[in-house]
């Protein structure tokens, strides 16, 4: 999967603010959100990611646009965690956030690429049963439209 330059450079100022201890104890959602994906995507750390990515949804000055990504990243990271129970109550938190699918898809749009590799990913290591990948895409295709 190829990085967009953009979050590489935003990784690595964050990674450079941290080292040198520039971030104060208080972080915006924003913030707080690229380093739940850092903390997720870089170093594995999905239990720090997991608890990042809930001060970002209930953070009352997060934008609906930053809650909707951390609310899925956060689903996301309780399923790789084994947290299925958990996966799910803040997966369907998203219905009653964003009761508005359209709204939803259009603020998860730039993301929806990665996430639903993640999803795809975490359905076929999860399945009892071998699943086409193909299949997967068309079904998951099928229910977003």
């Amino acid at each position: 999967m190829k990085i967009p330059l953009q979050r590489i450079r935003v990784f690595l100022i964050s990674a450079l603010l941290v080292s040198r201890g520039a971030f104060a104890a208080s972080s915006s959602p924003a913030e707080l959100l690229e380093k739940a994906i850092y903390a997720e995507e870089t170093k594995g750390e999905l239990a720090a990611a997991a608890d990042l990515y809930r001060q970002v949804v209930n953070e009352a000055g997060a934008n609906r646009a930053l809650a909707a990504q951390a609310q899925v990243r956060l689903g996301l990271c309780e399923l790789k965690l084994g947290n299925k129970r958990q996966a799910i109550t803040e997966l369907e938190q998203l219905r009653t956030e964003f009761p508005d699918k359209a709204k939803l898809l259009a603020i998860l749009d730039q993301q929806m690429p990665s996430l639903l590799d993640e999803i795809l990913k975490q359905i076929q290591d999860s399945y009892i049963q071998n699943v086409d990948r193909g299949e997967l895409m068309e079904t998951a295709l099928r229910a977003i439209i």
